[in-house]
């Protein structure tokens, strides 16, 4: 394993406060007037339109599956309001009676700077007559054994894909940033939001049990 944790904090932050108005509660009117709220709109509508831009990344995916035929799915919709390319890779699925085991690996790649991320995720659901009871997902900051070809063939199809990107490392991820609160982000009344949520998804990863060396991105 290799250590690789020479990304310097203030160089997400810059990028964070270009586009969100940090110590300006989400409710306040100032919140939409801040000039980076509207250079954050104008970027999601741009990507969000750009053909090229997504195919290019429909195209890495789509290569990197076929480097596995046991993958059973790579998923990369997401939500408009989530400021990245998103993949969920499908690797493993068990059924017990009811109970669902999924194993995926996630990446997001950040519209708004040069950042990308990857961790291991489980989930557990149990699905019964017309109810899906969903649990929260346990996440691995660095992949386990079963993960690791996986997640180590996709971060180098995008490094040599995307120049110039950095892999971020989950310690950075779960880092909450004082004074900022995402209108669209998942999160509890006292919570502050975090990197994560800033750069790639509004859902509240760092909520859920992690697993795996935070300060470490696995080669």
């Amino acid at each position: 394993m290799k250590i690789n944790f020479k990304m310097d904090y203030s160089d997400i932050y810059n990028v964070v406060a270009k586009y969100y108005p940090i110590g300006i509660d989400k409710n306040d009117p100032c919140y939409r007037m801040y000039s980076g709220h509207e250079l954050l709109e104008l970027k999601l509508q741009e990507m969000l339109n750009s053909n090229e831009d997504v195919n290019r990344w429909k195209k890495l995916v789509l290569d990197f599956q076929h480097n596995f035929f046991e993958i059973l799915d790579a998923n990369t919709d997401s939500s408009p309001l989530d400021p990245s390319f998103s993949v969920e890779v499908l690797i493993g699925e068990k059924k017990i009676g009811s109970i669902i085991q999924r194993t995926k690996i996630c990446c997001h790649l950040s519209y708004l700077g040069p950042f990308f991320c990857m961790y291991g995720k489980e989930e557990v659901n149990i699905e019964r007559d017309m109810e899906v009871i969903n649990f929260h997902p346990l996440i691995f900051a660095t992949p386990n054994s079963i993960m690791e070809k996986y997640y180590n063939t996709l971060r180098l199809s995008i490094e040599s894909r995307y120049n110039g990107l950095s892999l971020v490392p989950f310690i950075l991820l779960s880092k909450r940033i004082k004074g900022l609160r995402i209108a669209s982000s998942e999160l509890k009344e006292y919570q502050y939001s975090s990197v994560y949520q800033a750069l790639f998804k509004r859902e509240n990863i760092t909520d859920c049990k992690v697993v795996g060396n935070m300060l470490q991105n696995k080669n």
